[in-house]
């Protein structure tokens, strides 16, 4: 039979239910209102086609597809759904958005890409 520290198992869940942005709020002061207009303002295609080539694809959608920057490949599997404001990668799994592809293509943390992109857009 295992026995668990409740405490520590407590802190672990709270760990765990805490998020990269809150983080970010509680450590820099930066409110959920000024991340999510950061996020807005931020075009993920604009930043990403600064680091791989884009192309849009045919049809009613208004994504870009392109070769994925996180991996090695040469069928495009990296889409940016701009309606959603997110990207995705069928051939890697990575997915996410503006904050996340910044923090993967600079190897940046949660707060350096909040700074990157509110000083990128004119918002820091």
């Amino acid at each position: 039979m295992l026995w668990f520290n409740v405490k520590a198992i407590g802190a672990m869940a709270l760990f765990l239910k805490s998020k990269e942005g809150d983080f970010a709020m509680k450590k820099h002061k930066y409110s959920r209102d000024l991340i999510k207009k950061i996020r807005d303002e931020s075009s993920l295609v604009d930043i990403a086609s600064n680091f791989l080539s884009l192309r849009r694809t045919s049809g009613w959608t208004r994504d870009y597809i392109g070769l994925c920057p996180f991996h090695q490949e040469r069928h495009p599997s990296f889409r940016i759904v701009v309606e959603k404001k997110i990207f995705c990668c069928y051939g890697c799994g990575v997915f996410g958005d503006v904050f996340d592809f910044i923090m993967r293509i600079n190897r940046f943390s949660f707060v350096e890409s909040v700074k990157y992109l509110g000083k990128r857009s004119g918002i820091l």
